[in-house]
């Protein structure tokens, strides 16, 4: 989509928000191009569902240090956080969860 026709279809949103009684945040709304990062609430929306490299690396570094922990201390607090959100990743894409290797508990 060209940049004139998404200035359209953003100004024509606005007058259907502002038909319903709602009113548009104008400092959290933008634009996205197509070569820019897209995040929405913390997720990239890009071409395919998942989290930003960042933290990917994040996650794998917490199961790295899960997995150097002594086997008696791997039911830390970490272990069912760092599930947790691969859980959360899986949800959004599967095949970026099935690259993590989450340690034996």
């Amino acid at each position: 989509m060209d940049r004139n026709a998404a200035l359209k279809l953003r100004s024509l949103a606005g007058r259907i928000v502002f038909e319903e009684g709602f009113t548009i945040n104008a400092d959290k709304t933008r634009l996205m191009g197509q070569g820019n990062r897209q995040i929405v609430t913390g997720v990239v929306v890009n071409q395919t569902l998942g989290l930003s490299r960042q933290e990917r690396r994040r996650l794998r570094a917490m199961a790295h240090r899960l997995s150097h922990q002594p086997q008696g201390q791997r039911a830390s607090a970490l272990r069912p956080k760092l599930e947790g959100k691969v859980a959360y990743l899986s949800m959004l894409n599967a095949q970026q969860a099935a690259r993590l290797k989450l340690p034996a508990a």
